[in-house]
């Protein structure tokens, strides 16, 4: 952003505060995407995903553009990470959490340096290298989106569902919904939804309260129809005495 795009320090200070609160923003929906779809299914879809964000870059330097790529990578990476973590606690017992989320912390934190610095080591070795049009950081970018979708491509296959609960919907369908659909029509979905859900709360009180009126109903005439007796056959002691 400096040195190619010539960006000022504040809008650098901008575009990084924007992906932050798209993070912030988007962990609520991730959330209940990951209550509704399985972690596996979100980490599908964004592992799929995260391979656009560098690529974003190779085509434009508009600053609308960064600025909607910067707010597309934090949304994606909070899907990704919390799907990631979620998955990674539910392999583990209650007794080593505290010792996972450690380890697991301090893992993440040395693969972000990691790919840093191979970044900064390709670009110090191989500036000048050229590949179909593109060279420095943008070669950087093409790079790092083509192995991020090998990687997804790879591991997709070897996550697990031991301990995630079965969903009834197709999975390609579900991530399909989740990526195409979902973010487009959730909040239609969940009016609908959350009408459906009132409805039966409305329709099961009604129910129940029917019931509770029946039952009273009923008592009472009981009650009056064994005070009538009791009345009547009181009348009929007083005629014979």
């Amino acid at each position: 952003m400096l040195n190619e795009l010539k960006f000022s320090v504040e809008m650098l200070g901008i575009m990084t505060a924007i992906t932050i609160l798209a993070k912030i923003v988007s962990y609520p929906y991730w959330g209940r995407i990951i209550d509704r779809f399985t972690n596996r299914a979100v980490l599908i879809a964004t592992a799929f995903m995260v391979p656009l964000i560098p690529l974003i870059w190779l085509f434009s330097k508009e600053l609308w553009v960064i600025a909607i790529a910067q707010a597309f990578s934090g949304f994606i990476w909070a899907g990704f990470d919390l799907a990631v973590f979620n998955s990674a606690l539910s392999f583990v017992g209650r007794e080593l959490r505290p010792a996972f989320i450690s380890k697991y912390n301090s893992f993440a934190a040395f693969a972000n340096g990691c790919g840093a610095l191979a970044g900064a080591l390709f670009l110090a070795n191989f500036g000048t290298l050229s590949f179909i049009g593109f060279s420095g950081i943008m070669l950087v970018f093409l790079i790092s989106g083509v192995a991020r979708m090998v990687v997804a491509l790879v591991f997709v296959q070897k996550l697990t569902t031991k301990k995630e609960m079965v969903n009834k919907t197709d999975e390609r369908t579900m991530i399909f919904r989740l990526v195409a659909v979902y973010p487009t029509q959730g909040a239609v979905h969940q009016v609908v939804d959350g009408f459906d859900f009132t409805r039966k709360i409305v329709a099961s009180g009604a129910e129940r309260g029917r019931h509770v009126l029946a039952d009273k109903l009923e008592n009472t005439e009981r009650s009056v129809m064994h005070n009538g007796e009791k009345f009547i056959s009181f009348i009929s002691r007083k005629k014979k005495l």
